[in-house]
Protein backbone atom coordinates (compact mmCIF):
# COMPACT_ATOMS: atom_id res chain seq x y z
CA UNK A 1 0.00 0.00 0.00
CA UNK A 2 1.16 3.17 -0.61
CA UNK A 3 0.29 6.21 2.51
CA UNK A 4 0.40 9.55 1.64
CA UNK A 5 0.69 12.01 4.65
CA UNK A 6 -2.25 14.60 4.80
CA UNK A 7 0.97 16.89 5.25
CA UNK A 8 1.93 16.21 1.93
CA UNK A 9 -0.76 16.00 -0.04
CA UNK A 10 -4.81 15.21 -0.06
CA UNK A 11 -6.37 13.14 -2.56
CA UNK A 12 -8.07 14.80 -5.69
CA UNK A 13 -11.50 15.19 -5.30
CA UNK A 14 -13.27 14.12 -8.95
CA UNK A 15 -17.28 13.06 -8.42
CA UNK A 16 -19.54 15.68 -8.52
CA UNK A 17 -23.14 16.00 -6.21
CA UNK A 18 -24.76 19.27 -6.76
CA UNK A 19 -22.68 21.38 -5.09
CA UNK A 20 -19.97 19.11 -3.44
CA UNK A 21 -17.06 17.12 -5.29
CA UNK A 22 -15.80 14.14 -3.77
CA UNK A 23 -12.80 11.30 -3.92
CA UNK A 24 -14.18 8.02 -4.82
CA UNK A 25 -13.65 5.76 -1.61
CA UNK A 26 -10.23 5.58 0.45
CA UNK A 27 -8.38 3.70 3.34
CA UNK A 28 -7.69 6.70 6.08
CA UNK A 29 -5.56 6.57 9.13
CA UNK A 30 -6.00 8.48 12.06
CA UNK A 31 -4.20 9.89 14.94
CA UNK A 32 -5.38 7.33 17.30
CA UNK A 33 -4.53 4.02 15.07
CA UNK A 34 -7.89 3.79 13.48
CA UNK A 35 -8.16 2.83 10.05
CA UNK A 36 -11.68 3.70 8.06
CA UNK A 37 -13.01 3.80 4.48
CA UNK A 38 -13.37 7.33 3.95
CA UNK A 39 -14.03 10.17 1.31
CA UNK A 40 -13.08 13.20 1.18
CA UNK A 41 -15.18 16.30 -0.07
CA UNK A 42 -14.92 20.16 -1.02
CA UNK A 43 -18.30 21.99 -1.01
CA UNK A 44 -18.81 25.10 -2.49
CA UNK A 45 -20.24 27.35 -5.71
CA UNK A 46 -19.41 27.99 -9.40
CA UNK A 47 -19.71 31.48 -10.13
CA UNK A 48 -18.07 33.54 -13.13
CA UNK A 49 -15.06 33.35 -11.18
CA UNK A 50 -14.80 30.02 -11.40
CA UNK A 51 -15.39 27.20 -8.58
CA UNK A 52 -14.92 29.33 -5.24
CA UNK A 53 -14.75 26.52 -2.34
CA UNK A 54 -16.49 26.85 0.92
CA UNK A 55 -15.50 24.40 2.85
CA UNK A 56 -13.62 20.28 3.00
CA UNK A 57 -13.24 17.73 4.92
CA UNK A 58 -13.59 13.77 5.42
CA UNK A 59 -17.01 12.45 5.28
CA UNK A 60 -16.66 10.08 8.63
CA UNK A 61 -14.22 11.27 10.70
CA UNK A 62 -14.13 10.09 14.98
CA UNK A 63 -10.17 11.23 14.93
CA UNK A 64 -7.84 12.74 12.74
CA UNK A 65 -6.91 11.73 9.95
CA UNK A 66 -3.43 11.68 9.31
CA UNK A 67 -3.00 9.36 5.98
CA UNK A 68 -4.55 7.92 3.65
CA UNK A 69 -4.30 5.82 0.46
CA UNK A 70 -6.15 4.43 -2.86
CA UNK A 71 -8.41 1.61 -2.22
CA UNK A 72 -7.49 -1.02 -5.34
CA UNK A 73 -9.92 -3.26 -6.75
CA UNK A 74 -9.12 -7.35 -5.75
CA UNK A 75 -6.88 -9.72 -7.92
CA UNK A 76 -8.51 -12.94 -9.91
Amino acid sequence: MNWISVNEKMPECWSQHGKTFATGYLLTYDKYGEYQINQYWQHGEHTIKGWIKSSEGWEECDGEITHWCELTPPKN
